[in-house]
C-alpha cells in the first residue's frame, strides 16, 4: 500500500518548518521516519521552540525598556 502524500519526508519537514511543534503529530504518524529520526526531530523542535520563547522574552524586555525611554 502506498502512503499518502502528506506523509512524505519533504512535506513533514515543510510543515515542521512553518508550524514548529504543531507539525509533530504529522511526524509521529508518518511511517516514513524511523523511531530514532522521530525522537531526534522532536528534540530539535523542542529545543528550537524553547530558544525562540527565551529570545522573544528578551526582545520584549528590551523593547519595553526602550519604550520607557
Amino acid at each position: 500500500m502506498i502512503d499518502p502524500w502528506y506523509y512524505s519526508k519533504v512535506f513533514v519537514y515543510i510543515v515542521i518548518g512553518l508550524l514548529g511543534p504543531l507539525g509533530l503529530p504529522l511526524l509521529w504518524m508518518s511511517p516514513r521516519f524511523t523511531k530514532k529520526e522521530k525522537w531526534i526531530l522532536t528534540a530539535l523542535v523542542a529545543v528550537g521552540t524553547i530558544l525562540l520563547v527565551i529570545l522573544s522574552n528578551q526582545i520584549s524586555g528590551i523593547l519595553g525598556t526602550q519604550m520607557e525611554l
